[in-house]
């Protein structure tokens, strides 16, 4: 595997008409010379192509240095250093994320896929931009990740431990699965090869933003910045629209549970990605880990399905998921401490989300003429539990496989397995998807 390799459009070209054919016209109308080099980058799954803000590639020796390392080459430090982060890049294979790592707790932004393209707003803002520092991250695969069984026992993570040499624990709850599997699909023993691939753009595709022969590649790249920012752009109409539903409703509802119901708004919107059942391998190597899980790991009678982050989109009509279990809000307000029971939160988030959809369809929020109005028309919220509500205002989770028919095709794949249903991702999770009578 060669992490770093520079090429000329000419050898990149057919990739690029594949995935983003738009974009493959416009730059053969540009013809551009040779010295207008792309680099394409090779990252194995868990690699930290951004890591605290210090863009990463794996050099000649097959380790992940920051691209200022002394092992790589003068004219690849100066072609890939202009942005001061991660240069402007299409993703080419398989997939990337975009998060927040603080303290214990990690914050994903966005999931990327062939033909996708990151760092234009650093590319646009010129100078001065808030998209560096140390705060962001960029993983290989999917960061936000983790399988539905219980995978804590420990008697069953020694097998995993001999033979992908472990040197930590079982993972003890969700937002630990990702560590473990990075661990597993980077060893030697492991069945599945999986890389992301990204095409790197050199400096001198930045320098002709005043240059009328190269208006249309500026222009695509200002129309995918703001068609990818509309949520963000709009955020304090939201704000202001949900402070009214409280007001209206007199919601006083605690400062954690209010994050939660905008961040749930915020996935229906397609504004933050939610978590959805793997289908297949973009987001990790999957089918390795399930066949590990099973094989080595000696899973018993549940289905391996694997969560990883997904955007909610209604066209897609693929049903996104939000669990207490893995909170994933932008914004976190401390949980307060007279919370008696995720059954209780859970209850809770549907009365205030209900309130905020109820005066959103009824006029009172003066946003009939936005998107949230179309939300609140055509997305469906479906609240579950592991226990029973003794009020009957949620769902049991035993209603998932009958809502969402892709874990019935998942489970397919897995004769004489079960739905993992004392799953603690389940234990308190929001199911978010397109309504039933708009469906065709």
């Amino acid at each position: 595997m060669k992490g770093l390799e520079k090429l000329s459009w000419k050898e990149l070209r057919e990739q690029i008409k594949q995935i983003q054919p738009e974009l493959c016209e416009i730059i053969d109308d540009l013809s551009p010379p040779d010295e207008y080099s792309l680099y394409v980058g090779t990252y194995p799954y868990g690699a930290m192509i951004l890591d605290s803000g210090i863009f990463q590639i794996v050099n000649d020796y097959n380790v992940l240095v920051p691209l200022t390392h002394s092992s790589i080459n003068k004219e690849a430090k100066r072609d890939l250093s202009y942005t001061r982060t991660i240069p402007m890049a299409v993703i080419l294979e398989n997939s990337i994320e975009t998060f927040f790592c603080i303290s214990n707790r990690t914050i994903p932004s966005s999931f990327y896929t062939p033909g996708d393209m990151i760092s234009l707003w650093r590319v646009l803002e010129g100078e001065s931009s808030y998209q560096e520092g140390s705060l962001w991250n960029i993983s290989s695969g999917a960061r936000t990740i983790c399988m539905l069984p219980k995978i804590t026992d420990n008697t069953s993570h020694e097998f995993l431990k001999k033979k992908y040499n472990l040197k930590t624990h079982a993972p003890v709850d969700l937002t630990e699965h990702w560590s473990t599997f990075v661990r597993i699909a980077n060893h030697n023993n492991f069945s599945q090869p999986w890389y992301s691939r990204l095409m790197f753009f050199s400096e001198n595709w930045s320098k002709h933003s005043k240059d009328k022969n190269w208006s249309r590649f500026y222009q695509f790249i200002l129309n995918k910045a703001w068609q990818d920012s509309t949520f963000k752009r709009n955020q304090f109409i939201f704000d202001f629209a949900f402070s009214l539903a409280q007001k209206s409703k007199n919601l006083k509802p605690n400062p954690y549970l209010a994050d939660t119901v905008k961040h749930l708004i915020g996935i229906g919107a397609g504004g933050v990605p939610g978590l959805a059942p793997a289908i297949n391998d973009i987001a990790a190597p999957i089918t390795g880990l399930q066949q590990t899980y099973i094989e080595e790991y000696r899973l018993k009678k549940h289905a391996p399905i694997i969560m990883h982050l997904h955007p909610f989109t209604l066209g897609e009509k693929r049903p996104v998921y939000y669990s207490l279990s893995m909170p994933t809000t932008i914004i976190f307000s401390p949980r307060s401490s007279k919370a008696l029971s995720k059954m209780v939160d859970i209850r809770q988030l549907k009365h205030i989300l209900d309130a905020f959809i109820s005066e959103t369809i009824n006029g009172k929020l003066l946003i009939e003429k936005t998107p949230l109005f179309d939300l609140a028309k055509n997305v469906s919220y479906k609240f579950y539990h592991t226990e029973k509500d003794i009020h009957e205002e949620i769902l049991p989770v035993t209603f998932i496989t009958e809502d969402d028919l892709l874990f019935q095709k998942i489970l397919g794949n897995f004769p004489e397995r079960a739905f993992p249903e004392f799953s603690p991702f389940i234990n308190g999770c929001v199911a978010i998807s397109q309504k039933a009578e708009d469906k065709k």
